[in-house]
């Protein structure tokens, strides 16, 4: 057993592998676009938290195509077999920040509630922002 540990620990290092996407490595933080909202990214560099730019989605992350239930689907696929993401975009659709967050304190995010993966499903496996429909809910209300 410590034997194919070490074989798999050398091979990861070897080939540097994509970390495994997690809302572990995503953070609550203040949306760019308005209204400002608090979202979930990857924390700063700076912070010495940030798990990687790119994370590998696991078999339940694949969407349709792998019988998960995830929002993206990933058509990338990395030299070493992994579908990858941007750990941005990952954070952004996958996972939400818990509730009473207040955003930029580097508080962890969670996996969003079925509900809110099922509204931001798409066919294309790109996912559909809550933001945008909010903000668009904002407006016709308005009118």
């Amino acid at each position: 057993m410590l034997r194919l540990t070490l074989l798999v620990a050398l091979a990861g290092a070897q080939f540097q592998l994509a970390p495994q996407c997690t809302c572990a490595c995503c953070v609550a933080s203040t949306a760019v676009m308005k209204p400002r909202r608090t979202i979930c990214s990857p924390p700063s560099e700076a912070t010495g938290m940030k798990c990687g730019d790119s994370c590998a989605l696991s078999q339940l992350e694949e969407g349709a195509a792998g019988g998960g239930d995830s929002i993206l689907r990933s058509p990338e696929v990395d030299e070493h077999g992994q579908k990858v993401v941007d750990f941005q975009r990952y954070c952004f659709y996958e996972c939400m920040p818990q509730n009473g967050t207040l955003p930029d304190t580097l508080a962890m995010c969670v996996v969003k509630t079925p509900d809110k993966v099922l509204a931001a499903q798409t066919l294309d496996g790109n996912g559909r922002a809550s933001l945008v429909q909010s903000r668009v809910k904002h407006i016709l209300r308005k009118r």
